[in-house]
């Protein structure tokens, strides 16, 4: 795993982008509703502070409306005027008489004509009236307004204001509306894609042969259903639709910006070329700090599991303190990577934050300079500052976001070159069925087999098996006794000769119809998570109870079984390990009995089996294997001298065949092997080639 992170792509692979993508296509309708939402959220957010300069401006300050004379029902009397509000935004004709509102101090004036925005006038006197000047001298007619009067004339603004505010907070509102419902519906959608994505390379990985997980380790594959799978609903929910969120704002903002004030925007956009850089060199180093913490990671994890699956050893051994100096230094490598990309992280934000800062304080500095010589209204100038601090936060999300697309390219390659990986060992296109009854007939014809050719692990191996035989598999460890029993249940492929069962080719059967008649039990056994019975029936629910418990009892099972608490809905914890060695043997010899498989295979079956228990297995022994061929595989001879033919194997090749007295009469490497285990009983009847040793002596285990 540690190789695989040093050797992944560093950038985004586009052929597995494109792939990921398409992993999101069954669920476009979640992710487009999604899209969606991120739109209306996105355009609330841009509104608020448009709409708070339309309210600044037309309706607040008091220079936005232009009145003029009518008699309407709309007219609003101020003395001896009768005025009607224009809307804003549009001027009058030239030819009708024109009045606004001016503020000098904290008194409101009705000027008739409209003055430049933003202009510092003088209240005079001039033959008996009151005229604003302006700094060029310009005299405008005006009346000051009492409180009733500025009230009354000033209640269509208010209740514009009114309304605004409404809008305000129905804005806010469908902002928080439409992120909730596009967090929800986002999240639901991204866990319903992975879940069906853990179930694809779940049942993907159940395909698979054997050959497939000695190459990769448990670890790699965990990894590739937990860890790989998460990365992948970072990219849905934080950066794929939300992405589009960070777009539309750096878009909306920009358009909205020139839509105010063209050269405003430009004023504001002069740092952008700078941000730009930042991020893309942020990028460059980002990737490779990114990088070196996953290789830092992995490496942590591996540690971890490695001692923890030893910790025997390592307490046994004393080497604790070894092991912590070892992993210590693991650790500190990962610290320090971590602190290498936190630095980056703490160098590029407070630099974007501080160029925001920069551009804020930019547009107040020419904002008040504009304002004041009367170039754009108050409004423009508030909007402006709101929109240029919301312009910094997308783009610091969208170089947040680029960190999790690479995370995600890279654990989607490794999760397709997962499922890309097709099982060698496959269905024939038109299997043949076992003919009815099935008998358990096999044969071995000329078989030689390679994990990795040509290092040939069995060599030219030729035997035949007939129905309800009992036949036996000697020799040294590597002789291939083990492969000969994976070769039966078709775990690999032979690579010359072929193996057939009941006369036909395994080849051409189908995988679950041979596995099904063949049972097997193993030294190692393991135990699933879950109670005595589901493990005895492996939570088939077409295996009934009763059927459970018989062969439960066939096996002596039973014995134990209904002395623990709850009987046979005990729990069992993790690979058993709360029940000992021989009682985890009974559980699997139960199971094997509860399938009634046509051939068992007894792979070192008995091997940690202490004598008692192995007396009550060799009482069951005869029920297990009535009516059924079965296999036995057996480093203590004492296990298999009934057997009908024992087979003995040396450096692949089938070297002897008989039974426990013939092979013994040859003096071969069955008698070696015999000697060698009861050589002292041997030794005490001083007759090494005595005929009564032929005849069946059954000497203590050294």
């Amino acid at each position: 795993m540690i190789q695989e992170e040093e050797n992944a792509r560093q950038g985004i692979n586009p052929h597995v982008l494109r792939r990921l993508l398409g992993l999101a296509r069954p669920f476009w309708k979640g992710f487009a509703i999604a899209a969606l939402l991120v739109l209306v959220a996105t355009g609330a957010n841009l509104a608020r502070p448009y709409l708070l300069k339309v309210a600044i401006d037309n309706h607040i300050l008091p220079t936005g409306r232009v009145w003029v004379v009518d008699q309407g029902p709309e007219a609003i009397q101020v003395g001896d005027l009768s005025l009607r509000p224009y809307p804003v935004g549009i001027h009058p004709p030239q030819g009708e008489p024109r009045y606004t509102l001016q503020s000098v101090g904290k008194t409101t004036y009705l000027v008739k004509g409209v003055p430049p925005t933003q202009t510092t006038f003088q209240v005079q006197q001039i033959a008996g009236q009151t005229v604003l000047v302006d700094p060029l001298g310009r005299s405008y007619p005006a009346q000051r307004l009492t409180a009733q009067q500025l009230a009354t004339i000033r209640q269509a603004d208010l209740s514009a204001v009114y309304r605004l505010t409404l809008i305000f907070l129905g804005i806010v509102a469908a902002q928080f509306v439409a992120t909730f419902a596009q967090t929800m519906v986002l999240t639901r959608t991204s866990q319903r894609l992975l879940i069906q994505l853990r179930q694809r390379i779940f049942d993907h990985v159940q395909q698979m042969d054997l050959s497939f997980f000695d190459r990769n380790p448990v670890g790699r594959l965990v990894t590739r259903m937990t860890n790989d799978p998460q990365a992948l609903n970072d990219f849905f929910t934080q950066a794929l639709v939300t992405s589009l969120n960070d777009f539309a704002m750096i878009i909306g903002i920009v358009v909205i910006m020139f839509q105010l004030d063209a050269h405003f925007a430009l004023v504001a956009m002069t740092l952008l070329p700078v941000i730009v850089a930042m991020v893309w060199f942020y990028q460059l180093r980002a990737r490779k700090a990114y990088r070196n913490v996953r290789i830092k990671l992995a490496k942590v994890n591996a540690m971890l599991a490695e001692n923890i699956d030893g910790m025997r050893i390592v307490q046994i051994f004393r080497r604790e303190k070894k092991q912590h100096e070892s992993f210590d230094a693991t650790n500190r490598e990962y610290l320090d990577a971590n602190m290498r990309q936190l630095l980056l992280f703490s160098i590029f934000y407070p630099a974007i934050d501080m160029l925001g800062s920069f551009a804020t304080a930019l547009m107040i500095w020419y904002g008040a300079h504009s304002f004041l010589a009367g170039a754009v209204a108050f409004g423009v100038v508030y909007a402006f500052l709101n929109y240029i601090q919301q312009f910094f936060r997308p783009i610091m999300d969208i170089a947040e976001k680029f960190d999790i697309l690479q995370s995600a390219s890279a654990a989607s390659e490794r999760i397709f070159a997962l499922l890309d990986e097709q099982p060698k060992l496959q269905d024939p296109p038109h299997p043949i069925p076992l003919p009815q009854p099935v008998r358990g007939e096999i044969r071995f014809e000329h078989v030689w087999f390679a994990y990795q050719p040509p290092r040939w692990v069995l060599q030219d191996i030729d035997f035949a098996i007939k129905p309800g035989q009992t036949v036996a598999f000697v020799g040294h460890t590597g002789a291939g006794k083990s492969s000969i029993m994976s070769l039966v249940s078709r775990f690999y492929d032979v690579q010359k000769g072929r193996i057939t069962f009941d006369g036909i080719d395994i080849r051409e059967l189908s995988l679950q119809e041979l596995r099904r008649q063949v049972g097997v039990v193993m030294q190692d056994v393991f135990l699933f998570t879950g109670t005595i019975a589901d493990n005895i029936r492996l939570e088939n629910p077409q295996i009934p109870m009763n059927r459970v418990i018989a062969a439960a009892r066939a096996v002596h099972a039973d014995r134990f079984i209904e002395k623990l608490p709850d009987g046979y809905q005990t729990k069992v914890a993790e690979r058993g390990a709360t029940l000992s060695a021989g009682q985890r043997q009974l559980i699997a010899f139960a199971r094997a009995l509860c399938y009634n498989p046509a051939v068992l295979i007894l792979d070192e079956a008995t091997a940690n089996i202490d004598t008692e228990t192995e007396q009550l297995i060799q009482e069951a022994m005869a029920t297990l294997m009535r009516n059924r061929t079965t296999l036995v595989v057996a480093h203590r001879l004492s296990t298999i001298q009934h057997a009908d033919r024992i087979f003995v194997l040396h450096h692949g090749q089938l070297r002897e065949a008989g039974t426990h007295q013939e092979l013994l009469a040859r003096h071969g490497l069955y008698y070696q092997l015999y000697l060698l285990q009861y050589k002292e009983e041997l030794s005490r009847r001083q007759s090494a080639f005595s005929p009564a040793v032929g005849q069946g002596i059954s000497p203590q285990r050294s």
